[in-house]
């Protein structure tokens, strides 16, 4: 093989290998910084919420349809179950329609009240009757 060439596969494999850690880091990274990078509440709507033993359901959309759904965080806290969701315009390629259907494992008699959060704000989307 001459020189040319084995430089030309190198290049090859690790600009592959660049593609695959952007991706990567788009897709999951953002979970390293906790609700930080989570999508603005406002925007957010629930349609349902199931509850049961095992878990706790959320589902919903977004107000914009170009966005997708790539991800979600939640920490409980005091009763309090706060999840954060992740949307990307350019790296969510599965769904393009917003939607959201979120599955934690957690005991409904754990949970008093569920929020939606990101960096600066917290809304109510559940409170124990």
């Amino acid at each position: 093989m001459n020189k040319a060439l084995k430089i030309g596969l190198i290049v090859i494999v690790l600009l592959l290998i660049l593609n695959f850690l952007v991706y990567t880091t788009a897709r999951y990274g953002w979970k390293l910084f906790g609700f930080k990078y989570c999508q603005d509440v406002g925007i957010l709507h629930v349609k349902e919420i199931v509850l049961d033993e095992d878990y706790i359901i959320l589902r919903g959309n977004i107000g914009a349809s170009t966005p997708a759904f790539v991800g979600y965080i939640y920490k409980i806290e005091d009763g309090k179950l706060y999840v954060g969701l992740k949307y990307n315009l350019l790296f969510g390629f599965k769904e393009r329609l917003g939607n959201f259907e979120v599955a934690v494992n957690a005991n409904k008699n754990d949970i008093s009240e569920i929020y939606l959060k990101d960096k600066d704000k917290e809304k109510l989307i559940y409170k124990k009757q």
